[in-house]
Order: structure tokens, then sequence, then C-alpha cells
């Protein structure tokens, strides 16, 4: 190689400058390796930033010459054709891949189905600009089979346009409406520019209206679409999308800058980390839905998800890009030659289709992808000036380019065997987790999961599952049968600490890799939770594992029922503790008596701080039963039974047809010595299940 070269355009410029803004925003981020990509695949990430870089320059500098260029249109509109000859056969019922997880409906290669159908409308745009324009697929001149090509080529795209046209209105994504509205606005506003500069050069005498008839009833379409929600998209039950909205994202960013500063207000929270605050800043009014345990990684749209996850710059970055696009194609359309502007005009048209669902749409990283293959064919397509570097000037340059494309080659190289090391590993942990819900043997999922640790040490997933695993393995040590050796027994007992140590051990592992992510802390809480009566000191572990969880997920009413069961399970340990230190009959010396009352004085407090903290949980949402069944528990262990029935009555309002809701009921007045209502509520338990035997016995 003697020289590198690059094609001049303004989109360079504003695609360095976002690949540089994503580098910041990754160095300041709240989660580094989650920024870069190490942790999930979201498609905001560092890496794959670069990815989409790397294939716009590829590209631009690849598909200059004009078969080249046709040549990749060719191939990527047989590709749309394979993927909705696919689609319409699974529309249809018709499951021709062998795999499970690949015969349910919404199954594509482009992600959701919304995702699917904002693809295929990027293709059709494509497909619009062939039908109404004068360009080829390929050269007339070549082979017999190249003319049959494209002889035959116009008529095969109106069949595939009329069947991703179907495919698109049983999807009916408005978004795609929306888009496909722009894109064919602009090919209307192109067809009447190029009718008017022929009229201009005296090829026309009037204008025509064929090149612009269908794009005009497609828009046409394409707003009524958008006002009137048409009944034959429920001829097919797609899984339902959901993401925040528009508002409820925007609320999310106002508090993100809020709390970090200037420079969260400049750099975001960091790329891939919406989960994050999503999880910190979301609504609670979000609770009193049936969303209200989804988790998002990603808001209502890139552009918007940017401004949250990359700051100011972020939006700058996506605003430049738009601007350099829009002033590439108002500058190419100077072009002169026929075919050049047509297969501009296409390229340009479909580019406008995908760039505007960065605004309507969360990032996906097929769709991202082919944004930026397609921003480096309108470069090849529309910039013919080239710019050169030449490696032999002088052997201070040759050194530095030289040394600067070996680092670049180590650079891929080393990319390419980490991304490998994590495939790996993920099939590792794939593999571990289909065989313990096969066998439910913990040891066979324990060798999948270390060796996938061993791989990817910084997936914080594979270290949660690892400690649940070895307290399941503890757990079945402990309910094993005794045996009278006692070597056995000791044996038993050495390896019930060894799985002990390990769970907590890889918890605390998951819980510093990612100190952002809240399942961390609450898997660390349940397992010291678990092993709380063979820990000595353990309760300040748990209570503080829980609360960390809180912090990061405020709003979340799951995480403070499990701080509430801790609470309670510390008030089970002290009881036993103080049964233990005062035995019946015995009279305690002065020491003793203040070791118990303390230990009550403890108690008490963790009631409190119990009943405190499930309240909290009722606040955030009112209709969450297992709040009310632990306040009930909370209210028995502290003897007050008129609250506990109180609770208990909530708790079997919101569980009607749940026996042993009803059971406690009873059983609580039965207790308090009412034995009317004890007698109703233990045979509505009864009715519920005819085999309940503690209810009978009660009853």
């Amino acid at each position: 190689v003697s020289r590198l070269f690059w094609v001049k355009s303004p989109l360079n410029l504003a695609v360095l400058f976002l690949v540089l803004v994503w580098g910041l925003a990754t160095y300041f981020s709240v989660s580094r390796p989650q920024s870069l990509g190490f942790l999930s695949v979201e498609p905001d990430s560092l890496l794959n930033i670069l990815k989409y870089g790397l294939a716009f320059f590829l590209v631009s500098v690849t598909f200059r010459k004009e078969k080249d260029l046709k040549k990749a249109i060719f191939i990527f509109l047989v590709s749309i054709a394979v993927l909705t000859v696919s689609s319409a056969l699974k529309f249809v019922g018709f499951n021709f891949l062998p795999w499970d997880f690949a015969k349910t409906v919404d199954f594509n290669p482009v992600g959701t189905i919304n995702g699917l159908g904002l693809f295929l409308g990027f293709g059709l745009v494509l497909i619009i600009g062939f039908l109404v324009g004068e360009a080829d697929v390929l050269p007339n001149a070549g082979s017999k089979i190249i003319v049959k090509i494209n002889k035959f080529f116009k008529p095969s795209l109106v069949v595939l346009a009329l069947i991703i046209g179907a495919e698109l209105l049983l999807i009916n994504f408005r978004m795609v409406w929306w888009a496909l509205a722009g894109a064919m606005l602009f090919l209307v506003a192109y067809g009447f520019a190029k009718e008017a500069q022929e009229i201009k050069v005296g090829e026309k005498n009037i204008l025509g209206t064929q090149r612009l008839a269908l794009p005009i009833v497609i828009l046409g379409i394409c707003v009524l679409l958008i006002l009137i929600r048409l009944p034959i998209s429920n001829l097919i039950a797609f899984p339902a999308e959901v993401s925040p909205s528009a508002s409820a994202t925007w609320d999310i960013a106002k508090d993100v800058w809020k709390s970090g500063g200037l420079k969260t207000y400049v750099f975001g929270s960091g790329p891939s980390t919406f989960i994050y605050d999503y999880g910190l800043y979301r609504s609670a009014l979000i609770n009193q839905t049936v969303f209200w345990g989804v988790r998002f990684n990603q808001g209502f749209s890139w552009f918007l998800n940017s401004l949250i996850v990359a700051g100011i710059l972020g939006i700058l970055s996506l605003l430049f890009l738009f601007l350099a696009f829009v002033r590439q194609g108002l500058k190419s359309l100077r072009l002169v030659g026929k075919n050049e502007k047509e297969y501009f005009a296409l390229i340009l048209g479909a580019n406008l289709f995908i760039l505007l669902s960065w605004f309507l749409y969360p990032l996906n990283f097929t769709i991202a992808l082919f944004s930026f293959i397609g921003l480096g064919l309108l470069v090849a397509s529309s910039s013919k000036n080239l710019r050169k570097i030449s490696l032999l000037v002088s052997p201070q340059r040759t050194m530095i380019i030289s040394l600067f494309l070996i680092l670049l080659i180590l650079g891929a190289v080393s990319g390419l065997y980490l991304e490998g090391q994590k495939y790996i590993a993920s099939l590792y942990f794939s593999s571990g987790v289909n065989a313990f819900n096969k066998t439910q043997n913990p040891d066979t999922a324990l060798a999948k999961f270390i060796q996938a640790v061993n791989l990817d040490v910084f997936q914080d997933q594979y270290l949660r599952f690892a400690s649940q695993a070895f307290l399941i393995k503890a757990g079945n040590i402990l309910n094993s049968p005794a045996s009278n050796n006692g070597q056995a027994v000791e044996d038993l007992r050495s390896q019930f600490q060894v799985n002990i140590s390990q769970a907590i051990s890889f918890a605390q592992r998951a819980s510093q890799a990612n100190k952002t992510e809240s399942l961390n802390w609450s898997n660390l809480g349940f397992v010291y939770e678990n092993i709380l009566n063979f820990v000595t000191g353990g309760e300040n572990f748990l209570i503080d594992a829980y609360q960390r969880a809180i912090q990061l997920e405020p709003k979340n009413p799951a995480l403070y029922v499990d701080l509430g069961r801790a609470h309670l399970a510390i008030i089970d340990k002290l009881s036993i503790q103080i049964n233990q230190a005062e035995p019946v009959g015995q009279k305690l010396d002065q020491t003793q008596r203040a070791q118990v009352e303390s230990m009550i004085s403890q108690r008490t407090d963790e009631i409190d701080a119990g009943l405190k903290t499930l309240e909290k949980c009722i606040e955030l949402k009112p209709d969450y039963s297992p709040a009310h069944f632990l306040m009930v528990q909370i209210y028995d262990r502290q003897g007050n039974l008129a609250k506990a029935m109180a609770k208990s009555e909530d708790y079997s309002n919101l569980n009607p047809k749940d026996a042993g809701a009803a059971f406690q009921l009873g059983f609580l007045a039965y207790k308090n010595n009412q034995i009317d209502k004890a007698k109703t509520a233990l045979l509505r338990a009864v009715a519920l299940s005819d085999n309940y035997s503690n209810a009978r016995y009660f009853l």
C-alpha cells in the first residue's frame, strides 16, 4: 500500500464527530464497561458506534464505481426480497425454520416486529425510487443474463412492493407511516424538480405526472393511515411492543441533568446506560400499569435517548450528522448525468426514511448499521472528489502512518478475539441455564457458568447465576438426610460452608463488576437472606445490599418487598435468640438481662423499619399484594392482631381466589377469638381448595 484515500464529503466529519462524542461520553460514563459494550449488546454502545463508522467509511470508498454501486443495490434488493417472502410465510403460519425460538410469528433477523416494519419500509422507498425512475439495476452492456435481469427487474419490483405494502399494513406501525410520508414528499419534490429541469433544457414541452403519481398515492395512503387505525392490523396477533413515551423520556432526561451537574449536561450518563437512568428516575405512576416491572433499556427514540446517554454533545452530533446529510443531498442534486442523479435520488430517499426513524423509534442494531451503510453509498454515489495521502513522501510520514495502521490492525484483531470470547461465553451460559431447567442439577449448570465467567470476566449476569447455583447446592446439602456417620456429617458441613462462601463470593463479585445494576445488589441481599442463620453478623450486609438496590431503583415496589422480607427474617432470628437467651424457669443475671433487653430493642427497631419499608411500597403500588402479605406477618410478630387482620383482609381482597389468603385471615381471626369471622374465611379456603388440610383442621 503506497497511499491512503477517502471520498471528500461533509458526512465524513459528521461521522467522526459522532464517534468522538460517544468516546468522550463513554469515558465519563457511570458504567464504562456497559458503555463500551462489554456487559450487554445494546446498539448504542461505543463498540457498535465504531462498527457503524467503520462500515460508513469502507462502503464510501469501496463502491465508488457505478457497476459496484449497482451490484450493491441489487444484492440489497435480493436480500429484501428474501426477508419479505420469509416474513410473509411466517405471517400465514408456515414455519420453515427448525428451531423452536424461530417459530413465533414475530421472529425475524431484524429484531422486533416494528423494527422489521421500519426495515421493510426502508426497502420499499428504494423500490419506489426504482419504479418511478429510469435507472437499471445493472449495466445494459454485458451478458444476456444481465439484459434479462434488467428486462424483468421492474415487474418483479412491483410484485415485491405490493407484498411489502401488505406486510406493512398488517404490522401497521404508525412511525413507519410518518417516515414513509417524509420520504414520499422528497420523491415528489425530486420528481417535480426533474421534470422542470427537463422542460428547461428542452427535453420535454409539458410537465409529466407519471413519475409523480405513485409517490403521491403512497403519500396519501400514509396520511390516511396516520389519522385512522385500520382493523386490518388485528388479523395477526403480534406481541405488543412497549417503550417509554416521548414525555417520559424527556422527564428522565431532565432528572439526569439535575443529578449529574455540568458533566452530565454535556456528556450524559454514558452510552447504553438508559436502563439505569430509567430505574432511578422513572415515574411512580407506571406502577399503576401492567408494565411496572419492565426495565426499559432505551427511551422513545434514539434522538431523545441520546439526550440522556450522551448529553448535549450527543444531540449536537446527531443533528450535525443530519445537517451534513442534507447538505450532501442539496450539493449533489447539481450533478450532471442522468444515471448518476437517478441512483443518487434512490439512495437519498431511502436514507431520508431511515434517518427520520432515528427521531421516531429506539435504535436497532440492524437498522443503525444499514443507516450508515446507506450514508456510505450516498457518499459513494454523489461524491467524486478523492483525498489522497501518499505514504512515500517522507520516511517520517511513512513511519507514523504505518504505526497507526499496525495499531489499527492489532485493535481490530483484538476486538474480534474479544467478541469471539464473549460469544462463546454466552453459549456456555445459555447451555448452563438450559441444563438446569431440564435436570434441576446445579452442578451441571455451575460447570457451564464458571466457563462463561472465565471467558467473559465483565459479564455480571454470569456471576449472579453462578452465585444462585452455589446457593441451591448449599440448600440441597442442608436438606439432605443426615447420616449416623460422624465423618459424613462433617463432610456435609464442610461442603455446605464452601458453597455458602462461594455463593457470597460470586454475588459480591457481581456487585463490584457493575455497581450501577440493581439486580446485582438485590441478588447479593438474597444470598445473605438465605444464609442469615448460618453467618454471624450478616444482618448489616443483608440490609445494606437491599438498600443499595433501592437507591438504584427507588420507584420499584418489588425491591421494598425484598427489604421488608429481610427485616422479617432478622425479626425471626432475633426472636429465636431471645427465646434461647431466657429459658423458661431460669433467672437471668444483670448482664444476661441487658443482652436480652438489647435484642428486644433491636427486634422492635426491625419491626418498625419493616413496617415503614412496606408502607412505602404500598404508597408506590397500593395493589401490590406481597407487601400486604408481609405486613400481616410483621404485625403478627408484633402481637398486633387487629392490624394483622386488617392487612390480611386487604391481602385477601387483592387475591380473592387464593385459598392461602383466605386461610391466613381465618387463622388470625381464630387467634383473635373472632369465631364467626374465622369460620367464614376457613370455609372459603376449603371451597377454593378442597384438600386444604390445615383449613379443615382449624375449621
